[in-house]
Parts: C-alpha cells; sequence; structure tokens
C-alpha cells in the first residue's frame, strides 16, 4: 500500500470535516442503541460481546434431559426450550454447542453417533493405536 503524504494546509482543512462524521456517527450509534432497546448491563461497553449465561441448576438439568435425547435439536426444538428455561435462544444453541464438544473429547457415547474412541468405530485406522500383546509381534 502507497502511503500519502499530507501537508498541514490540508489537514487542517480536513480536520472540521473529520470531526463533524465523527459526531454523526456517535450520534448515530446512540439513537441506533435507544432504537433497539440496547441493554447497557447484557453486553460490555466497548465490545459488544454478550456476557456469559449462568445457567441455573434446574435450567441445566433441564438441557442435560433434552440432550441425552436429543444432542442435535432442530431450530424449532432450540427456540421451545428456550422458552420452557426463559433463556435467550442463543445461548442454548451454544449450551449444546458445548456440550457436544466436551462429550466428544470426553469420549462419551452421544446419542445416535457412537462412541468416538471406540476401536473401529470412527476412525478407521484405530486398531494400529492398540499395545502389542508381545514385542515381536509389533516390529514389522
Amino acid at each position: 500500500m502507497e502511503s500519502i503524504q499530507l501537508s498541514t494546509a490540508i489537514v487542517l482543512r480536513m480536520k472540521p470535516l473529520l470531526l463533524k462524521l465523527l459526531e454523526e456517527k456517535e450520534e448515530e450509534r446512540r439513537r441506533l442503541k435507544q432504537s433497539m432497546d440496547f441493554d447497557e448491563e447484557e453486553y460490555h461497553i466497548d465490545r459488544k460481546r454478550k456476557k456469559r449465561t449462568n445457567f441455573t441448576p434446574e435450567q441445566s438439568l433441564l438441557l442435560t434431559k433434552y440432550f441425552a435425547d436429543q444432542s442435535r435439536p432442530s431450530p424449532q426444538e432450540i427456540d421451545d426450550i428456550a422458552r420452557k428455561i426463559d433463556v435467550d435462544r442463543n445461548s442454548v444453541k451454544m449450551w449444546f454447542n458445548n456440550k457436544r464438544q466436551s462429550e466428544k473429547f470426553r469420549g462419551n457415547t452421544l446419542p445416535g453417533i457412537g462412541s468416538i474412541n471406540s476401536v473401529g468405530s470412527l476412525n478407521p485406522y484405530a486398531s494400529h493405536m492398540l499395545p502389542c500383546p508381545l514385542p515381536s509381534s509389533c516390529l514389522v
């Protein structure tokens, strides 16, 4: 990328225009926040990242029960679950994603998928990872 050198006179002429543009954008952001009924407590001020959802023990129990029945609920099922436990849809969706990942890395059986770590199930080369019964038979 080519650098642009600006003279002091040009910079001084641009400054009021840039300040006006910045003011307009800040005002537009304030209006947008008010019109969207923006919840200051739910979001960090500088970042638009949502704060972590803390599930109650009852909510966690219900989510775990739903997960035991169906590890990949449909979008409609996610909406229904979110309404039943009074949490936003995205939090429920992320809970299921996180739960599937934790189950995968623990090697637990997921409903309808089977055990990830069982020999020969999803990894056709898993049998070569078994310990050799006799040291002489391992040498090839």
